[in-house]
């Protein structure tokens, strides 16, 4: 299991999430994208909740509730999201299906 969790900028609204599906089907480079930006707050984490909102009912919860609530109730920004996805629980699941791809996830510019 890869644990994750996002949440709506307005921080109304937070799940947590297997991400296993996504990383079974994603690519090297996505692999490789998600580590170099620490697993979290960036593309291409987002891609990660994105890709499971069509597999998991409470990732797709998240992006009903963005519909729902497109403003931040107190300051009136535009309500996004974030997506962090656990470190740890993803260098296990590539040791064990990707053992060629460890050292490249984890020793981008982020961890240098």
């Amino acid at each position: 299991m890869i644990r994750a969790e996002a949440w709506s900028d307005c921080q109304q609204f937070r799940i947590e999430f297997d991400a296993t599906l996504w990383a079974e089907q994603a690519s090297d480079k996505a692999l490789i994208d998600l580590g170099q930006c620490g697993c979290r707050g960036d593309y291409p984490a987002d891609d990660v909740v994105m890709f499971m909102a069509d597999h998991d009912e409470k990732a797709a919860s998240l992006f009903e509730f963005i519909q729902v609530v497109q403003y931040q109730p107190y300051n009136g920004d535009t309500n996004g999201f974030e997506c962090a996805v656990d470190e740890d629980d993803l260098r296990k699941w590539l040791q064990e299906h990707k053992p060629h791809l460890v050292e490249q996830v984890f020793s981008g510019l982020y961890y240098e």
